[in-house]
């Protein structure tokens, strides 16, 4: 960029006559117009020499074509200046303003075109893919750097010699500039080749390098200076100039040295701090891995990584007790080749959603052992996307396995004698109702005749006895309804008073026979969602719980309220009937006797 904006500068001077652009100052030499159009060729030819850009054939091809121009307009005014012919290359581009003012007209100075000729060539070598000639492209830079060095101190301490011969037009001080930042440039392309990698490397030497050279550059050029002007204004003599200027530059450099070996002193030191940090940390990284090897070879089940191929990496010692095999045997082997191969389809679609970022856990499938044994393996598996890597624990579920699979035939086989339990039932109480009804018909048929009392006692008993196994029967086809689920329920709206009185009044000749008295508690106003005849059985059995076992002469209570719902059984059919919500609950109190409540504590309305 510096050298692009002075060669540009220097053209727009000397196409509009702009002397501060040419110059600098009305008494130093202006750069020669064809020196600019190298600088700009030698710009274009280092923007197009990067990395990113040599790999193209098109950027590579102008690169060297701007390298080319640059080594002809050097090489044409060196055989100029050797005798040989004589292009003029320098005079091309305003030859009419080269003259004016001077002597002679304004032509490339020697050391001028050898710098193009270096330069040049350099940059050719940047382009070579052989390694071994990047450091020509350095040295040329050096020298290119040294000569535009010389001619800026040349100008600095007003010695002619450095920057320009007798006989020729010496070196421009903007050339000179330019140079400087070319030979940059082209040592900045090659910073990672040759000797400049030592100097741009990241180690002490590196480091010590980019702060010494720069003083190393600088300081000697600063204190040449004041020294020659301190002569010159009479300051002090020869021998005393170089005393001082040696003296200054040990103590500079002596300061620079001290600095450097401190920075190098606590650069050494937090390295020494880094490396015992590095230590330790590899240290309780050997520990936690040989941890981790612990548990992985005392662990039961077997712990194991796989690859995205498929194929074991590592796999803990517990595989040789699951599958058979060593671990060393399993090693780079596909983990597929074990699976059972009915049920490698579904092993495979779920590792793929796995690798897909989805964990695993709890999946069942079978393996086949060394010895050619079907086990049952239950998988957690997670997939590690910067790792490539499955990480997986694999479980004996075999004996579980065999025991579900025990208990399932066993609540099959206990199904099926429940089912034919209920069948039976079912069956019976139905050949047993048809008997008899021919029992209670023929009792109630002989009621009917003239008997003595004796005989109408017996008949009484008879009816009574019937009916009561009558009862016993529906209730034991009731239960195996029940049991099949094809017991209904006739849901609707029951007034529970109502209910209360026409139970008492079914159950009032039990009470009077057992001369106990019945009070229907508080009237309650409360409706239920019920089964109208389930709701009246179920208090009919409380009070007949409640009226037999009291004393003669007792008293028994039916009392209700709505409470909170808690049930200790739910059937599956009243569950579906009736929904958890505010319940009535009922108490049957006996004076003297305690408080008697249905067996079942089930709630069977709401």
């Amino acid at each position: 960029m510096v050298t692009a904006l002075i060669a540009s500068l220097v053209l727009f001077g000397w196409t509009f006559d702009v002397d501060l652009l040419k110059r600098i100052l009305p008494a130093l030499v202006a750069m020669n117009p064809m020196t600019a159009v190298a600088f700009l060729l030698a710009a274009i030819s280092l923007a197009l020499s990067s990395d990113e850009k040599t790999d193209d054939a098109t950027f590579s091809g102008a690169s060297l074509a701007c390298a080319l121009l640059i080594v002809l307009i050097g090489s044409a005014k060196i055989v100029a200046i050797l005798g040989g012919p004589d292009l003029r290359v320098d005079q091309w581009l305003f030859p009419a303003k080269l003259s004016v003012g001077f002597l002679r007209p304004n032509v490339m100075a020697p050391n001028t075109a050898l710098n193009f000729f270096l330069v040049g060539n350099a940059l050719f070598l940047i382009h070579s893919k052989k390694r071994q000639l990047s450091p020509l492209a350095c040295i040329a830079a050096l020298v290119c750097g040294f000569e535009a060095l010389l001619a800026l101190l040349g100008y600095a301490y007003g010695i002619r010699a450095f920057y320009g011969m007798q006989s020729f037009i010496p070196m421009a001080l903007p050339t000179a500039v330019a140079f400087l930042a070319v030979a940059f440039g082209i040592m900045a392309c090659q910073a990672r080749r040759g000797f400049l990698a030592v100097i741009t490397g990241k180690n002490a030497g590196g480091m010590m390098a980019r702060r010494l050279l720069p003083a190393a550059i600088l300081v000697p050029a600063v204190i040449g200076w004041l020294r020659l002007e301190g002569q010159r204004m009479g300051f002090f003599d020869t021998e005393m100039g170089v005393a001082l200027y040696t003296v200054t530059n040990m103590l500079v450099f002596g300061s620079l040295v001290a600095c450097n070996a401190y920075l190098l002193f606590k650069t050494d030191a937090a390295r020494a701090r880094a490396d015992q940090q590095l230590l330790g940390a590899h240290d309780e990284l050997e520990a936690a891995v040989h941890s981790n090897q612990l548990i992985m070879d005392n662990s039961r089940d077997v712990i194991c990584t796989i690859d995205a191929m498929g194929r074991f990496v590592t796999v803990s010692a517990a595989c040789e007790t699951l599958w058979g095999y060593k671990s060393i045997e399993l090693m780079g082997k596909p983990y597929i080749d074990l699976v059972h191969p009915d049920d490698r389809e579904k092993t495979n679609r779920v590792a793929a959603e796995i690798t897909a970022g989805s964990a695993a856990s709890d999946f069942e499938n079978r393996y086949i052992r060394k010895d050619g044994a079907v086990i049952d393996v239950m998988w957690s598996a997670y997939w590690s996307e910067a790792d490539k890597t499955m990480f997986c624990v694999a479980h004996d579920i075999t004996e579980r396995t065999r025991v579900s699979n025990s208990l399932k035939t066993a609540e099959a086989e206990a199904n099926r004698a429940n089912h034919a339990k209920s069948e039976f039932l079912s069956r019976m109480s139905h050949e047993l109702r048809t008997p008899m009804n021919a029992i209670l018909g023929f009792a109630q048929l002989l009621e009917l005749d003239e008997l003595s009392e004796q005989q109408h006692d017996g008949v009484g008993h008879i009816l009574r006895g019937g009916r009561h196994l009558l009862e016993l029967i529906n209730e034991v086809l009731d239960i195996s309804r029940i049991e099949a689920g094809g017991l209904s329920l006739s849901l609707e709206p029951v007034a529970i008073g109502e209910a209360i009185r026409e139970t008492l009044s079914l159950v009032q000749p039990l009470a009077s026979a057992r001369e106990v008295r019945l009070n229907p508690g508080p009237d309650c106003s409360l409706f239920v969602q019920a089964d109208r005849q389930r709701l009246k059985q179920v208090l009919i059995n409380l009070l007949s719980n409640a009226i037999k076992y009291n004393r003669l002469g007792g008293s028994v209570t039916l009392s209700s309220k709505r409470s909170a719902p808690a049930c200790a059984f739910r059937s599956p059919t009243l569950e579906s009937a009736f929904p958890r919500s505010d319940s009535i609950s009922f108490s049957c109190r006996s004076k003297d006797w305690g408080q008697s409540k249905a067996p079942w504590k089930g709630r069977v309305w709401d």
